[in-house]
């Protein structure tokens, strides 16, 4: 996908009432990108990508005001800043059968 193409993209979404952005975002590696996010209730969902090619580089979860959640399975507290977890893209590539890694052989 060219880096024009995904610019358009990550646009459209950018145009969402809903979704907010910012340029101070960090996804698990470290790594610093332009984040899309919207927050539902007490957590804010990010997608995180590249400021120079837009590539998707990984998704976070983060509490953005203290809350407790009652459920059949127990009660669970969560304080703001908390991280929930989220997704990071490490590599990509085409592959010749599901769960091989990219650059590394098939077998």
């Amino acid at each position: 996908c060219s880096s024009d193409l995904l610019a358009s993209l990550y646009g459209v979404l950018a145009t969402d009432p809903v979704v907010h952005f910012e340029t101070g975002a960090t996804d698990s590696l470290g790594r610093r990108g332009v984040g899309f996010y919207a927050v539902d209730q007490h957590v804010k969902t990010e997608i995180i990508v590249s400021p120079r090619t837009f590539a998707f580089l990984g998704t976070r979860d983060i509490v953005v005001s203290s809350y407790t959640s009652v459920a059949t399975d127990g009660t669970r507290h969560f304080t703001k800043g908390q991280n929930l977890g989220g997704t990071t893209l490490v590599a990509s590539g085409i592959v010749s059968r599901p769960g091989q890694v990219p650059g590394h052989p098939a077998r």
